[in-house]
């Protein structure tokens, strides 16, 4: 399989790469969880900068920006021009990039420069770029592709279309009918759009990161197929014999399959609402268990020794976070991540633990059934991820009758929410991979 999937990675980006040398106006690749997107854009940039070419490169956080300017220098022999505000040069960011905050300061000339959407999208340049070259493109809102128009003729854009739509803080309903409503993530826009600015489209086949029974079921999340670079059996916690109780059962079907939900029972009186204590104190007790069970992390022939840096958490409130960090025991919460799966997007860990968006919620809203944010906490772990929800969640997903909240014409964001959850937690049952608490 792994021989099929490098074809179709090189035709890719061979597609990418005939579309520089044809000057064509856009391309937009769809990628998968953890496929190697930075990399492509790494590439991509490169080639276009050894034809002679002035390339710039847009992230969306800084620290996106800089670790693309480390990996540039790392791989590729070329000067980068780090484009910042007033960022803190890092001390490990090697001799050929140099750090540059005004714009008569780019170079003139062939030349790769990074620096975020945001700052290219607030300056008006001289002399403009032959490409600008989008990383994480689904997390960039159509408003900011619009400022960066005058950055460059030519884009790519290169992002996971599962991830969070971007988060805008002011209410965007005056916009829902628009014809391109700012808010949305730009690629979404520019694909559905009918206009002279017709892209090329491609799309990674695989994802590196993630198992090969957890790419099946994430893959539904998505309008595109891929499949997974692990082989059944590449991927597995390897950890000590544990005894009979729910956590250790959960942990254990992680030694024959990468996901594994974990349910406690629901009060009479209903789910506690907001913050859940129980649920918050039974993540960080399979996190201890992880780590007081040892044995090793199996990814792709390689073994380690679990240590508390494999760990990840997360829950979609903050106030869950900071339950679950309470709980977490002194000895290992310096360790583990613990955040919301906004935060997560584009990290990941080899375990990770979940508290499952409608756990505590008796009547799902557009903000529970969001796609995004499932797709995301159900994808940024490389070995295996445990579900946590009180038991009603099954039943609530059943007896729920979505509202369509959306204008005439729009997409059913809460129905088709509705149906993935659904089908996500189908999944699960179906395989046997839920282990009751109760």
């Amino acid at each position: 399989m792994n021989e099929a999937i490098a074809r179709q990675v090189d035709e890719v980006r061979e597609g990418l790469l005939e579309s520089i040398d044809s000057a064509a106006p856009l391309v937009i690749v769809k990628a998968p969880p953890g496929s190697g997107k930075t990399r492509l854009i790494l590439e991509a940039a490169a080639f276009a900068r050894n034809r002679g070419l002035r390339v710039a490169i847009a992230a969306q956080t800084n620290s996106q920006a800089t670790d693309i300017c480390r990996r540039l220098a790392h791989e590729f022999p070329f000067p980068v021009t780090r484009f910042h505000s007033s960022s803190t040069r890092p001390e490990d960011i090697g001799s050929l990039v140099t750090w540059v905050e005004k714009k008569a300061d780019l170079p003139v000339g062939p030349c790769i420069a990074v620096g975020t959407t945001a700052k290219w999208g607030l300056i008006e340049l001289e002399e403009e770029f032959d490409w600008a070259l989008v990383d994480e493109a689904w997390q960039m809102a159509e408003a900011d592709f619009m400022l960066l128009r005058q950055v460059a003729p030519r884009f790519i854009m290169v992002g996971d279309p599962g991830q969070i739509p971007p988060v805008v803080d002011i209410d965007t309903a005056r916009w829902a009918t628009a014809p391109k409503p700012p808010h949305r993530p730009a690629p979404e826009l520019l694909l559905a759009a009918d206009s002279d600015f017709a892209p090329v489209e491609l799309a990674l086949p695989a994802t590196r990161r993630l198992p090969h029974d957890s790419a099946r079921v994430v893959n539904a999340f998505y309008d595109f197929e891929f499949e997974s670079w692990a082989e059944p059996g590449d991927r597995s916690l390897l950890a000590r014999p544990g005894g009979e109780n729910a956590i250790d059962r959960a942990l254990d079907l992680l030694s024959a399959g990468s996901m594994a939900a974990l349910t406690l029972p629901t009060p009479i009186e209903g789910p506690p609402l907001e913050e859940d204590r129980d649920i918050a104190e039974l993540a960080a007790a399979i996190a201890m268990r992880t780590v007081e069970r040892g044995g090793e992390i199996l990814i792709d022939g390689r073994r380690t020794k679990v240590w508390p840096g494999h760990i990840g958490l997360s829950a979609t409130h903050r106030k869950m976070n900071a339950r679950m960090t309470e709980a977490l025991p002194a000895s290992i919460a310096s360790e583990v991540m613990v955040d919301t799966p906004e935060r997560w997007q584009g990290l990941e860990r080899p375990l990770m633990i979940v508290v499952h968006p409608v756990s505590g919620v008796t009547e799902p809203t557009a903000f529970d059934l969001e796609t995004g944010r499932l797709c995301v906490m159900a994808s940024r772990h490389q070995v295996g991820v445990i579900i946590v929800t009180r038991d009603h969640l099954p039943a609530t997903l059943e007896e729920l009758t979505p509202r369509a909240e959306q204008h005439v014409g729009l997409r059913d964001v809460i129905g088709q929410g509705h149906a993935r959850h659904q089908e996500f937690w189908e999944k699960l049952s179906e395989s046997e991979r839920v282990v009751s608490a109760g």
